[in-house]
């Protein structure tokens, strides 16, 4: 395949894929909050809703620089502030929205152990304190991001070392850490949900019996919004990391190696958009109880 097919396709993927990400992620993520915020009472409702929160800031600001980019020139390459920015917001809303999910996974398992303590992550109050504990610790921890990058022959990079650096950060917290967190929490809680019929007797009320059919269908919710993260995370960063690598050994690349690794670069971010689109539409399609749910409170707002 020739680099300037390459390039065309980029520029349509840009010029009218993203467009259609963003409006479908946002439009689905406002859902989730509608949705969940009727559920404020339930632990992982909020870090799901919070997750989608994030998901549509992270969504938002990096596809309208991409667009804005596309037909105006890149604004990152003249503002350093912006430049600064866009990395620091991306990673920060990024980071923040996959540990709302780890968080989720946690808290499906936390519901259906035995351990007393683990389940306080249940309780909403102890909610509350993670959601703003986590807010507040990636928007602090990535602050350092701010003075190592910089405006370098008109584009917005890391000065010097450090964007290897950032390319092993963002491989290790993006595609290792939280897929295997996901992963090992998503089995055990299974592996337990398995074992949930043993809390419902006959005698019991029907109200128990359905917080009990909610709560399992939040965990297939979770299990398969953490299916698409893996699938749609996972290959990103091990691209930044190879062009990082290969720059750093001063590796001499033909223009179609460079092109292949931009086209690679662009699905890749893309990939990543998607991940932050598609939760609504995953569990809408996953979940019978959300799907109905949202069906109802949509019939019911025509209504009104």
């Amino acid at each position: 395949m020739s680099t300037t097919i390459l390039s065309y396709i980029q520029l349509q993927i840009i010029r009218y894929a993203t467009p259609i990400i963003l409006i479908l992620g946002n439009l689905g993520n406002i859902c989730i909050i509608i949705s969940f915020s009727r559920r404020r009472q339930s632990s992982c409702a909020m870090y799901l809703l919070f997750n989608a929160l994030f998901n549509s800031f992270y969504l938002t600001f990096n596809v309208s620089l991409s667009l804005y980019g596309l037909y105006y020139g890149n604004p990152t390459s003249s503002n350093l502030i912006l430049c600064k920015c866009r990395y620091y917001l991306s990673q920060t809303w990024n980071q923040t929205a996959t540990t709302f999910a780890i968080l989720a996974c946690i808290d499906r398992f936390a519901l259906v152990t035995r351990h007393k303590y683990l389940q306080l992550i249940n309780k909403s109050f102890i909610c509350r304190i993670i959601i703003g504990i986590t807010c507040i610790s990636w928007h602090t921890l990535l602050i350092p991001t701010l003075f190592f990058v910089t405006i370098e022959n008109r584009s917005c990079t890391f000065i010097g070392i450090y964007y290897l650096i950032y390319s092993i950060y963002i491989a290790i917290f993006l595609s290792l850490i939280p897929p295997i967190l996901m992963i090992i929490f998503g089995l055990l809680s299974y592996h337990n949900m398995t074992q949930l019929h043993t809390r419902i007797r006959p005698m019991m009320s029907n109200d128990i019996v359905i917080i009990h059919r909610r709560d399992r269908q939040l965990f297939l919710l979770v299990l398969a919004q953490a299916i698409v993260y893996v699938l749609t995370i996972f290959p990103y960063p091990f691209i930044v990391l190879e062009v990082t690598i290969t720059n750093q050994m001063g590796i001499q690349k033909s223009v179609q190696w460079i092109q292949i690794e931009n086209f690679l670069s662009i699905i890749g971010v893309v990939l990543t958009y998607i991940s932050c689109a598609t939760p609504f539409y995953t569990y809408f399609v996953a979940s019978k109880t959300f799907r109905k749910d949202f069906l109802n409170s949509f019939t019911q707002c025509q209504h009104q």
